[in-house]
């Protein structure tokens, strides 16, 4: 990203960084050239409904965009 975006205040807040990844996934999406939605609030309220399966979605678009 060319700035630092993650914070040691998340280990202790983790909807915080649970809100900044969902909101920065898609400026990593539209960088690296992949297809993505507009799911940010999804992203987050699956954080918090269901915290394994939030973490996984967030997780699965953060390598999505690593690959390319």
């Amino acid at each position: 990203m060319g700035k630092e975006v993650v914070n040691p205040i998340f280990a202790f807040i983790p909807g915080l960084g649970a809100w900044t990844l969902s909101n920065l996934i898609p400026e990593l999406q539209k960088k690296a050239g992949v297809e993505g939605g507009d799911e940010q609030l999804v992203d987050f309220l699956s954080f918090f409904m269901c915290a394994p399966y939030g973490v996984f979605r967030l997780q699965g678009k953060l390598n999505e965009v690593w690959e390319k």
